[in-house]
């Protein structure tokens, strides 16, 4: 559903794949490695389309999910040999953050020639907000929407969405960015 909703865009493609394939693991009892299923999802969207190498969707996406899988697995040693401990888990969503802006930095520069380094601050505040507080409530309203017909307090959602883009709003008059002018590469 998801996937039809967000128009078939690559990032939303490659999402679908991996995660058939990772539920497909957990059905039938296999482990279902994250790069194999990268490079699957890479693979059939580039059969599908040769040209999507070419956009910044596809780049971003492949190169992000690059950087995740590999800081996981930097990370996972030194994780397991810790007691569970919000604060290991907080600063490794931290390095995750910091070297997904530093690796997409590249294609970044070269697509749109500008930067805000801001990026790595708020993504810090607002993925965790919206990921712990306004996804799980909207669902869960959602969910009770479908079974009763009733939407249990809207102006919750309202606020809370309202205050997020107000919020980003807010930072993005303020942010600085950085354009970088004459850049390009001849290939």
């Amino acid at each position: 559903f998801y996937l039809m909703l967000s128009g078939g865009r690559v990032p939303a493609v490659r999402s679908f794949i991996m995660t058939s394939f990772f539920l497909i693991g957990l059905l039938i009892g296999r482990k279902v490695l994250w790069l194999y299923t990268l490079l699957f999802a890479g693979s059939l969207i580039l059969i599908a389309d040769p040209e999507a190498i070419l956009k910044p969707s596809f780049q971003l996406s492949f190169v992000a999910i690059i950087i995740i899988g590999v800081t996981i697995d930097l990370t996972e040693k030194w994780i397991k040999n810790k007691k569970f401990n919000i604060f290991y888990l907080s600063l490794r969503f931290v390095f995750i953050s910091i070297a997904i802006f530093f690796g997409t930095l590249p294609i970044v520069i070269y697509h749109f020639h500008k930067v805000s380094f801001i990026g790595v601050i708020t993504n810090l505040i607002f993925t965790p907000f919206i990921c712990f507080f306004v996804i799980p409530i909207s669902l869960i309203f959602s969910f009770i929407f479908l079974l009763t017909d009733y939407f249990p307090v809207p102006i919750l959602i309202q606020y809370l969405v309202g205050f997020t883009n107000s919020l980003i709003f807010f930072i993005s008059k303020y942010a600085y960015i950085y354009t970088f002018r004459g850049f390009s590469i001849v290939f």
